[in-house]
């Protein structure tokens, strides 16, 4: 479980102790850890990704005989056009995972309520 699971599936579960319906607690929880897993993936990916993305792309146009300014405004004008959807689509991976963990997580605290 990461740190958004853990905090969602403390205060979900601390929050609607004596909440009967189960279906409301899982909302609860879904809506929670999709804003802190995505806030969180995108605070933390994004210069990685930008880093990893450039270097990788160095890597591939390196071999070319093209000047170094060129490919240095190259590489920086593709890590621009591509940073938010590669950042986008780890959020929603990260939403995603996060979806599952804290289903695994609440289902056996909600069941001992």
């Amino acid at each position: 479980c990461t740190i958004s699971c853990i905090t969602t599936q403390v205060l979900v579960l601390k929050d609607f102790a004596n909440e009967t319906d189960f279906t409301k607690v899982r909302k609860a929880a879904h809506q929670m850890v999709q804003r802190l897993a995505g806030s969180h993936a995108l605070v933390t990916c994004k210069d990685l990704l930008r880093v990893s993305m450039g270097n990788h792309l160095r890597s591939l146009l390196a071999p070319s005989s093209v000047d170094q300014s060129l490919l240095e405004q190259t590489v920086q004008a593709v890590c621009a056009d591509n940073l938010e959807m590669g950042c986008a689509i780890i959020e929603r991976a990260a939403t995603e995972r996060a979806i599952r963990d804290i289903d695994e997580a609440i289902t056996p605290g909600f069941s001992m309520l």
